[in-house]
């Protein structure tokens, strides 16, 4: 009986000991165009802002090839990561049709907010193979914030390869800003 007790405790502390296998989520606004053998509706989503919400924390999220008309805001660790599917590799986040959120702003003197298409509050948060188009009207982007394609704010960290932010030409428009806050560094 002790040897069944001991062969038991060895197997939960091996077990235990093994890392969780992480899971990989997935983007599509096609969902006929599906870049990934999963058929798990819970692994899919319509949109990135929908994905990085609900994914846990650490997880990869895919991104299909396709137009994304979306604000995003990421919160937590993950990697967002464009993959290429059926000859086709641009994924784009392009500008909604209604105004960019806005946020509060302590690092410009001149305006009390920020704007940005892709917003990153921790990290490490990854981003790759992406491009943020900054295409839009005049009422996308409010004339008393400052705008940006991708935003690093203070705390946040993470990677960015092979992305292109591009076309954020507005007046007091970047396409990637990292801001160092007192006390925590951004590391991009």
């Amino acid at each position: 009986m002790r040897r069944l007790h001991f062969a038991l405790l060895f197997l939960v502390l091996v077990l235990a000991a093994q890392p969780l296998v992480a899971v990989t989520y997935y983007v599509t606004r096609q969902p006929t165009l599906l870049c990934t053998s999963s058929k798990s509706p819970y692994s899919i989503f319509i949109t990135i802002q929908d994905a990085v919400t609900q994914v846990p924390a650490g997880s990869t999220i895919n991104v299909c090839p396709g137009t994304y008309p979306e604000q995003v805001v990421i919160s937590q660790p993950v990697t967002l990561r464009g993959v290429s599917y059926g000859g086709q590799s641009q994924v784009v986040i392009a500008m909604p049709s209604t105004p960019l959120a806005q946020t509060s702003s302590i690092y410009f003197s001149s305006v009390s907010s920020v704007a940005a298409q892709v917003q990153v509050t921790a990290g490490p948060v990854n981003i790759s193979n992406i491009t943020v188009d900054g295409t839009a009207e005049s009422s996308n982007c409010p004339s008393d914030s400052y705008y940006f394609g991708i935003f690093y704010s203070s705390g946040s960290s993470g990677t960015v390869d092979e992305v292109e932010a591009r076309n954020q030409n507005w007046p007091r428009q970047q396409n990637l800003w990292v801001v160092s806050g007192s006390g925590s560094r951004p590391s991009v």
